[in-house]
């Protein structure tokens, strides 16, 4: 069953049925009409088989609009037993942590929308956030509204930097706290408890917990993405490449899934595949910034055709549609495109801070190194990048910035001596060695070593 976000992208389209369910990866195909005449809603729904557009089913349901939760579920119903198949249709009810308002949810979706248009930017952030705040007022016992306010917090706090996003950070952390006593048994609850295990240190214990979410429900974005993301930080690339497929399976209209398949076939070196993968992609409604970044670096690693002349195109697309690569590094990289030495002299002031900062200039400083062939450098630049993690030092760092270990596969810099050592300090290995599970490309040597390639 497709989610809502990629079969939307064909409402109003008058484009041929079985194009449709190609690019769905679906074998029927659900159409109809809602009509809105003050309380009442009419709507009309109909089966297809997409192969020859024969009509398998059809029917039309009138409910007052306080019942449009009901009336999902029966079509739900009606459809399962038309193709006798079993559907779940509780995803957003309120066990799932869903909200009984029709306003509240109309909110979500449109939230929900923007992300998987892999839209981020300031005015989208607030835009979101202002839903999230829309929504809990609507009804406040909706557990996922008030996830959805706590995320919308930290992003908007990030486009606002420290001096200002402080205050955001501190309502976010409460909100997490509100989420953890009206509803501790749910699993945004759990997600959240499995997150604040992996900042304790306690790694094998968060995975086990956020595998427990994920085997709880339907394969969302929600659900599965703080999985995917501990996963990948442990170096399980093909296993974190499954499973967002699995969710992509779901969602193939999404370009937030495409645009982080794109990132984990890079980091495996299946480079064909994630070059598959962004032609697809460019097709699907969003922002093309993360994309064409991924796109860029295989560009600079020889990986891709077109050359310098591609080279230089993706380059200005992004400094004309990033906001965050309108740096003076990446500026300056303009310049010097196709010239090794000279790309590689503004990675090195960036890690000797003399040019950029500690954040995102050093991680895109990691990823030219990487791309240019110098595990040196891009080392260099990577622990830079990492110990300007708060946190970092305690080992109190989130999943999120260890990305950056596995996201840099052309230099060889995970063979590099001091790769291993930054292994050890962020606690990947304890992980390793507790669970036997070494992530890909790495094993143990005798009794106290190890190798990555």
């Amino acid at each position: 069953m497709v989610g809502r976000t990629s079969s939307f992208a064909f409402r109003g389209s008058n484009e041929d049925l079985r194009a449709i369910a190609r690019k769905l990866g679906v074998d029927y195909l659900l159409e109809g009409s809602v009509r809105r005449e003050g309380d009442r809603l009419r709507v009309t729904a109909q089966l297809v088989r997409a192969d020859d557009g024969i009509h398998l089913w059809s029917r039309t349901y009138a409910r007052e609009l306080r019942d449009v939760f009901a009336v999902q579920e029966e079509i739900s119903r009606d459809v399962a037993r038309a193709l006798s198949v079993k559907l779940d249709v509780a995803e957003f009810n309120r066990d799932q942590g869903g909200t009984t308002s029709v306003e509240a949810y109309e909110r979500y979706l449109r939230w929900r929308g923007i992300g998987m248009r892999e839209l981020f930017d300031f005015g989208h952030d607030r835009e979101r956030l202002q839903l999230a705040r829309e929504m809990v007022a609507l009804d406040p016992r909706c557990v996922l509204c008030w996830d959805a306010l706590a995320g919308s917090l930290v992003a908007m706090a990030q486009e606002l930097g420290d001096a200002r996003g402080g205050e955001l950070r501190a309502e976010a952390r409460r909100v997490r706290a509100h989420i953890a006593r009206i509803a501790p048994d749910t699993w945004v609850a759990k997600r959240d408890r499995a997150n604040a295990l992996w900042r304790e240190g306690r790694r094998a214990e968060a995975i086990a917990l956020a595998k427990e979410v994920v085997d709880s429900g339907p394969l969302t974005r929600e659900r599965v993405w703080d999985y995917a993301y501990m996963l990948y930080a442990v170096g399980h690339l093909d296993e974190t490449i499954a499973l967002v497929e699995q969710v992509r399976a779901v969602e193939p209209m999404a370009l937030f899934l495409s645009r982080d398949l794109q990132y984990d076939y890079t980091a495996a070196r299946r480079y064909q595949e994630a070059e598959a993968e962004y032609r697809r992609g460019q097709q699907l409604e969003g922002s093309q910034v993360e994309p064409d970044c991924v796109a860029f670096f295989r560009q600079l690693a020889g990986q891709r055709p077109g050359g310098l002349e591609e080279l230089r195109e993706l380059h200005g697309r992004l400094l004309r549609n990033g906001q965050d690569f309108d740096t003076p590094f990446f500026r300056e990289l303009g310049g010097v495109l196709g010239r090794r030495e000279a790309m590689l002299a503004l990675v090195r002031r960036v890690v000797d801070g003399s040019v950029g900062d500690a954040g995102n200039s050093a991680y895109l400083a990691i990823n030219v190194a990487d791309a240019l062939g110098d595990a040196d450098l891009a080392m260099a630049a990577l622990r830079r990048y990492l110990e300007a993690q708060e946190g970092f030092d305690e080992g109190a760092v989130s999943h999120y910035p260890y990305v950056a270990l596995w996201n840099a596969p052309y230099s060889g810099l995970r063979a590099h001596p001091d790769f291993r050592k930054l292994l050890v300090e962020a606690g990947v290995v304890a992980y390793w060695r507790q669970t036997g599970r070494w992530g890909d490309g790495c094993a143990p040597v005798g009794a106290g070593d190890f190798q990555c390639r």
